[in-house]
């Protein structure tokens, strides 16, 4: 078997943490609001970017192009999304988080501190800071959505 390197083995890592983080936020966040997973992503990135194009989202939140169309056009029926139009560009049609999609972010909120708490309450503060702050990096870098 070739040898690994240290930034494979790093990465093989993230994705068993991903499939590990996902669980729980499916069983204790999103099913007990009758929410998908990509729901809940789609909402913490409009929280975090405000307005998205549905191109955008599906590339932010890793899904396909079909399913952030689906889970939006869901959100847009629920009012917890609306149309925005671009001035500068007729064809993009971003969406924005409206006051309703707030409140049902801010609902799941308690339900994901307390996935979160579960899942890193062995670590020390320290560790959680040196955590939070590695993946900032990576998530900041913008590699991972240039490539």
């Amino acid at each position: 078997m070739p040898e690994i390197s240290l930034n494979l083995k790093l990465h093989i890592q993230l994705l068993k943490l991903t499939t590990l983080i996902t669980q729980p936020m499916r069983d204790c966040v999103a099913k007990p609001h009758d929410l998908t997973i990509e729901d809940i992503k789609i909402l913490i990135c409009l929280i975090d970017h405000e307005t998205l194009t549905g191109a955008e989202i599906s590339e932010l939140v890793a899904i396909s192009p079909i399913s952030a169309s689906r889970s939006i056009a869901s959100m847009i029926e629920k009012g917890w999304v609306k149309l925005r139009f671009d001035p500068n560009d007729r064809r993009r049609r971003p969406v924005v988080l409206t006051p309703k999609g707030l409140s049902v972010y801010r609902s799941l909120i308690p339900s994901m501190a307390g996935v979160a708490d579960q899942l890193y309450a062995p670590f020390s503060d320290r560790e959680k800071d040196f955590l939070h702050a590695a993946i900032k990096v990576i998530l900041d870098s913008g590699i991972i959505h240039d490539s």
